[in-house]
């Protein structure tokens, strides 16, 4: 059997952790310019709250289920459901919005800026969040009827009437539709993606190091040097790599954290045969359970991780803070960059 309060205090230590690293993450970008004038920050900031809601509910109502409380016990239950999916299913949507985003600004090169603006990200994300909850919602349309009776002083039975509840009970074709389109496929779209995205800029690379070594060539005009991909300077083809491991990297993540739930799922809904007849509540499906969901717990800390320590302007924000915090002198380059954001501003 699993060990209650070493479960729960597991999930409250991760639940801090995950609320202060996302935290942490959200204000860096609401603070620093050059990060909050990019309309891609947006998307990354949208994961980092999706996270920070798990943070915030999904682990404290799975603690409290855990715990097996009296009190509340069904609101506990529907709570946990429903903040899990959402957050599940969020995530996933959020990754594969960044990887278009990622795949855009590949293709579209110097016409990126102008053509991916905030307005039309915080329509699609808009868009992703009504999505999401309305799907999600789909379960709590499952109404359940019971009887409910009255008895007098020696137990009989006086009156008896239909009591109908709503419960948050996610039917098997709702699950299989949900892993399978709004999981699976979104994965193999930011795969593809990623596939795409690294093939250009590999050749990006080539054709630069082609255009600066032919100095003599006629210098090809503004159009040919986009088509080629020549627009690139090192710096900026250099930045887009960074950028470009950065996400690909978080992808990765959340298909390793996530990968063993919804294959386990996708089992447990379309192969009877693969689980012993008891296989449900028995103690092994408890502790099989709890690993899988504990993976997945995981993403909500390890994506902010990712950002803090590969991420440049992640790293200068960190910089910043831990200057403030201990009143010392920001290094040189800190300095600099930051008065080059207060000059952008002007």
């Amino acid at each position: 059997m699993l060990n209650i309060p070493a479960i729960v205090t597991v999930l409250f230590l991760l639940a801090v952790v995950g609320i202060i690293l996302n935290g942490l993450c959200i204000y860096i970008i609401l603070t620093s310019v050059s990060l909050r004038k990019r309309a891609s920050s947006l998307l990354v900031l949208n994961l980092l709250a999706v996270h920070l809601g798990q943070s915030l509910l999904v682990f404290p109502f799975y603690a409290m289920k855990k715990l097996d409380l009296d009190v509340l016990k069904k609101f506990i239950a529907n709570g946990w459901r429903i903040s899990y999916m959402i957050s599940f299913y969020a995530t996933v949507l959020c990754i594969l919005f960044i990887s278009i985003d990622r795949f855009l600004a590949t293709y579209w090169l110097a016409y990126y800026k102008t053509r991916m603006t905030k307005p039309r990200v915080k329509i699609a994300l808009l868009a992703l969040w009504i999505y999401v909850v309305c799907l999600c919602s789909i379960p709590l349309s499952n109404q359940v009827k019971y009887e409910k009776r009255s008895t007098d002083g020696n137990g009989t039975v006086t009156s008896i009437w239909v009591v109908s509840k709503y419960v948050y009970n996610p039917q098997e074709e709702w699950v299989v539709f949900m892993l399978s389109f709004n999981t699976i496929i979104p994965y193999c779209i930011i795969l593809a993606c990623y596939m795409y995205i690294i093939y250009k800029l590999q050749s990006m690379d080539v054709m630069r190091r082609r255009y600066v070594a032919s100095s003599n060539a006629k210098r090809p005009t503004l159009q040919e040097r986009v088509k080629k991909g020549s627009i690139f300077k090192q710096k900026d083809l250099k930045k887009y790599q960074q950028v470009t491991r950065l996400t690909l990297i978080l992808s990765l993540l959340y298909g390793v954290l996530w990968s063993p739930s919804v294959i386990y799922y996708i089992l447990v809904e379309t192969c009877t045969t693969c689980f012993a007849e008891h296989w449900e509540d028995s103690p092994t499906e408890q502790v099989v359970g709890f690993i899988i969901k504990y993976l997945a717990f995981m993403d909500a800390v390890a994506s902010p991780l990712v950002y803090c320590f590969f991420h440049a302007e992640f790293r200068k924000g960190l910089q910043r803070i831990k200057s403030s915090l201990l009143r010392r002198e920001l290094p040189v380059d800190i300095i600099s960059h930051s008065s080059n954001e207060t000059t952008a501003m002007v």
